[in-house]
C-alpha cells in the first residue's frame, strides 16, 4: 500500500462508519472543515444496499450558492491514494446509479494500453484562449445521454 496521503473533504455518506469500513476497510479520522460558498441539497438514495449500508434515505450533493455566507460543513480525512480510487468509485457509482435511475452495476476492466489512470484534466487554457465556454454541466449531459437513450433503445409496447 502507498505511503502518500491526501485529504479528501467529506459531507455526506462517507462520513458513516459503516460505509467507511465497506470502502476502505477500516474507520477513518479526520477533522471537521467546510466548504464555502456552497450549499447542501438532498438527493433520494435509490440503491437499496447503499440505503441500508448508511442508514439514510437520502444522501447529500452540494452545488455552488450566490450567498456567500453559505457553506457545506463536512470532515477532512486523511487518506492513501488506494483509499482515494475507492472513494471515486463509491461516489461514481452513487452519481450513475441517481442519475440513470436504475441499479447499474458499474464494471472495472484493466486497464488498456493508452488509458490515463489518472487525470487533473482543467479547461482554464482552453477557456482563456479559445474562448470555450461549456453550454453544459457534466451531470446535466449525462441525464440528456440517459434519456436519449431511453428514446433510442425503448421497448415497444407488447400488442395484444
Amino acid at each position: 500500500m502507498s505511503s502518500q496521503t491526501t485529504l479528501l473533504f467529506s459531507y455526506g455518506t462517507l462520513r458513516n462508519k459503516n460505509v467507511q469500513i465497506a470502502n476502505f476497510g477500516r474507520e477513518l479520522t479526520g477533522r471537521e472543515d467546510a466548504l464555502p460558498g456552497y450549499a447542501r441539497r438532498m438527493v433520494a438514495i435509490i440503491d437499496p444496499k447503499l440505503a441500508a449500508l448508511s442508514g439514510e434515505s437520502h444522501h447529500a450533493n452540494v452545488e455552488p450558492s450566490s450567498n456567500p455566507k453559505d457553506a457545506v460543513s463536512g470532515t477532512v480525512f486523511e487518506i492513501t491514494e488506494q483509499e482515494l480510487v475507492a472513494a471515486d468509485k463509491y461516489e461514481e457509482v452513487a452519481k450513475y446509479r441517481s442519475i440513470s435511475g436504475t441499479q447499474l452495476e458499474v464494471k472495472y476492466d484493466p486497464p488498456r494500453d493508452g488509458d490515463i489512470r489518472d487525470s487533473q484534466a482543467d479547461i482554464t487554457q482552453a477557456r482563456e484562449l479559445l474562448g470555450y465556454d461549456p453550454q453544459v454541466e457534466f451531470e446535466q449531459g449525462l441525464r440528456r445521454t440517459f434519456e436519449w437513450y431511453r428514446t433510442v433503445h425503448a421497448k415497444p409496447e407488447a400488442k395484444e
